[in-house]
């Protein structure tokens, strides 16, 4: 079963009203998750705990399964799956549906005995998108976040 991981409410609404790239990512964030609803619905829970939306973009959505198994039985159903979310998701432009398999082995696995670091370039990347960043609340929270880094000793 794949985890839920969710961004803490301030920084979401902090990031949904930010322009540019980070407001872009998160507006296409809230469409993959209101279309993984739509489509956990369609597919019923036998089916929907082992798939999962990954991107869609452009004309083709992009499904992750958690075993060959059920790649191959969500694969049997992407007629119909395709013409749900065509006609009743309001996806028109939707031509292509690709199933990626996508095993346990290879989910994120929290280790919430560690304490995670940041590279050193991962943080200078972003100490220097705080700095672009027009929301003073947000611009702060990514500093703070910019100094979690891995002592290079």
């Amino acid at each position: 079963m794949y985890p839920h991981y969710k961004i803490p409410p301030l920084l979401r609404n902090l990031l949904r009203t930010e322009t540019g790239v980070l407001g872009n990512l998160m507006q296409h964030v809230d469409f993959l998750q209101g279309l993984e609803q739509k489509l956990a619905a369609f597919l019923g829970p036998a089916v929907n705990i082992h798939c999962r939306i990954a991107n869609y973009a452009n004309d083709t959505l992009v499904l992750h399964a958690d075993t060959p198994s059920w790649a191959s039985r969500i694969r049997y159903n992407t007629p119909q799956i395709l013409l749900y979310l065509q006609n009743e998701c309001n996806l028109a432009a939707l031509k292509t549906i690709r199933i990626k398999v996508m095993p346990a082995s290879a989910q994120i696995v929290k280790t919430p005995d560690k304490q995670l670091k940041l590279g050193p370039h991962t943080a200078n990347l972003i100490r220097d998108s705080a700095l672009s960043v027009t929301d003073e609340t947000l611009k702060s929270l990514l500093l703070k976040i910019s100094k979690y880094t891995e002592d290079c000793s």
